[in-house]
């Protein structure tokens, strides 16, 4: 007797369910790479659009070419302790500038006597360099004093979390130091000025 297997209408049946099964494989294998093409058409199409708003977010490996600009505009972020790096420079320079405006003080003060006594013409024009050496220490002095009290400034506005005003403060504090530098400079020109003078009425005489 022959076996069930071996009718033809059970072969016929296992031939079609054979096919029908391919044929929902090959079915299920088309939609899925249908999808992944449409994820990846639409991965591009967001890289490339430049009003949607998820382009920072896309990685690395998508674009790889692409480096987010930096703004032109913007400053690096200032440390609380930078501004307080000037605090002994300019106190050295506030110690300075009292010395010497103390020993030029003293200095007209003595001729200042002498010319009562002698009425001397060269000791009032070295009365008169001295004077305006004395008022241009003042407004060293002055500016020193200002840049001190914008690094105070700087500091408590970077405390708060301020960083704009914390630098613009800054920027000013090391404007005024430049200016009392620049005003020191001319002081030490006029300083030659004083001492021509002293020897304006010695003949140096080649030996």
């Amino acid at each position: 007797m022959r076996g069930s297997s071996d009718h033809p209408d059970c072969k016929a049946r296992a031939s079609l369910v054979e096919r029908g099964g391919k044929r929902q494989r090959d079915a299920a294998f088309d939609c899925l790479t249908a999808f992944l093409d449409l994820r990846v058409f639409f991965a591009r199409s967001k890289a490339v659009s430049p009003t949607h708003g998820l382009v920072p977010c896309i990685s690395a490996s998508a674009l790889p070419n692409v480096a987010p600009t930096p703004n032109p505009m913007s400053l690096p972020t200032l440390p609380l302790t930078t501004p307080s790096l000037l605090f002994p420079a300019i106190s050295l320079l506030m110690l300075a500038y009292t010395n010497r405006f103390l020993g030029l003080a003293s200095v007209v003060r003595g001729l200042h006597a002498d010319w009562r006594s002698t009425r001397e013409a060269i000791l009032l024009d070295q009365i008169r360099n001295l004077r305006k050496r004395i008022q241009i220490i003042k407004r060293m002095q002055t500016l020193g004093v200002l840049s001190l009290m914008m690094c105070v400034v700087s500091m408590a506005l970077l405390f708060f979390d301020r960083q704009l005003g914390g630098q613009i403060t800054f920027g000013v504090s090391l404007l005024l130091m430049l200016g009392s530098l620049t005003l020191s400079l001319v002081e030490i020109q006029m300083s030659g000025t004083a001492l021509d003078l002293q020897l304006k009425d010695v003949k140096c005489r080649e030996a």
